[in-house]
């Protein structure tokens, strides 16, 4: 029987029942995954405004305030000025709707707002099945997304395999010998695909610790992700 472990709780102590479950937990390569920082600007209109009593000139006016607030809070976050993406959007509706759809805003000039709602009129129809552009559409939000994305980073799969060295190693009690032992610890980054790590053991990483009991014995996939499993008998 096979697990995959849910982040810290799971990983940490569902194995000291392995005796009597036998089973095996896989450990995901991490459970935070950082691939971009996002900022996401919102402003929120004191009422709702028509698109026929809003002009161009206005729209853009009101997204480049909130894109000089994103580009404030990128800079602050540490992202580079450069090769940040900016995405445009407003939550629009018919007059007299409850609810709202998003629209990608495209584009700057004076057909922006023609665009804005033509798009509204197509989500509109592709969403429900029909659509009127007799009816008036009336902006709700205006939301403005800065993403500056992390340099990808290679697959654990195409690391060199090396051999894995224990980091440190520290005194831990565990139920099964009933007294403190040494126990090697790992840094989960230092194991390379095929490593095999025989309990008692420690892996450290910034989000999680994995503790292989003395009765287990963990290899780290092709993928990076650690399989823990209990020795066999023989």
């Amino acid at each position: 029987m096979q697990a995959v472990a849910r982040p810290r709780a799971l990983e940490q102590h569902q194995v000291n029942n392995w005796d009597r479950a036998r089973l095996s937990v896989v450990v995901p390569i991490g459970v935070i995954v950082a691939v971009a920082i996002v900022c996401i600007v919102v402003a929120v209109l004191s009422s709702a405004r028509r698109a026929d009593e809003v002009d161009a000139a206005t729209l853009r006016r009101t997204l480049e305030r909130l894109n000089q607030r994103g580009r404030e809070k990128m800079q602050r976050d540490g992202a580079p000025s450069g090769g940040v993406e900016v995405r445009e959007y407003a939550d629009m509706r018919y007059v007299g709707q409850s609810y709202e759809l998003t629209v990608e805003l495209a584009g700057a000039g004076d057909a922006a707002l023609e665009k804005a709602v033509a798009a509204f009129h197509r989500l509109h129809q592709a969403l429900y099945g029909h659509s009127d552009e007799r009816r008036i559409v009336e902006f709700v939000n205006l939301r403005t997304v800065h993403v500056h994305r992390l340099p990808s980073k290679p697959a654990p799969g195409q690391r060199a395999a090396r051999h894995a060295a224990a980091a440190s190693s520290r005194r831990a009690y565990f139920p099964s010998i009933g007294k403190y032992v040494d126990t090697s610890v790992y840094s989960r980054g230092d194991l390379a695909p095929g490593s095999v790590i025989r309990g008692p053991s420690i892996v450290e990483q910034a989000d999680t610790t994995l503790v292989i009991y003395p009765e287990q014995v963990a290899q780290v996939q092709a993928e990076g992700s650690i399989l823990v499993e209990a020795k066999s008998e023989s």
